[in-house]
């Protein structure tokens, strides 16, 4: 299937301005960012969904989240497990860019100097939150390609 053939123009003529556009694709955004957490969390428990397992972690629901993306702010439900110890990607490269900073610095003169650090790597990590994601048409493409019989466009 040809990129020009996945949405037919019967369908593309039914959005009326650009916002609606917008928000059926933030939605979409939203909705493959949160399967996307839920597939993650599945290989950090090392079992499916619904599926029986003997280990003493397991899911512990949902909580809300804001994330923001090349279409705005979005509210998303980032599951979570019991013992606390999942942490997504993102967080994870949250993390590497704290240690990058506070690595090489063996001691601290100062309290203050510790949350210096730490305040610098974060607003490093933060210049780059806001940038859109990288191909997301293509990403967006290949979803509705996978899974076009769950997607009622």
């Amino acid at each position: 299937m040809k990129k020009a053939e996945l949405f037919d123009d019967g369908f593309l003529k039914k959005f009326k301005t650009g916002d609606e556009l917008n928000g059926f694709l933030k939605g979409h955004q939203k909705r493959g960012i949160e399967k996307m957490l839920e597939g993650e969390l599945d290989g950090h428990l090392d079992y499916d969904k619904h599926q029986k397992s003997n280990q003493s972690n397991s899911r512990n629901g949902f909580s809300k989240k804001k994330v923001r993306t090349s279409f705005g702010e979005s509210e998303i439900a980032a599951p979570r497990d019991r013992e606390a110890s999942f942490n997504p990607n993102l967080m994870e490269n949250l993390n590497s860019k704290i240690r990058k900073y506070t690595k090489n610095k063996l001691s601290f003169p100062t309290d203050e100097a510790v949350i210096k650090s730490v305040y610098l790597a974060v607003r490093e990590a933060t210049k780059k939150w806001s940038m859109p994601i990288r191909n997301w048409g293509i990403i967006l493409n290949q979803f509705l390609r996978i899974y076009e019989k769950r997607v009622g466009l």
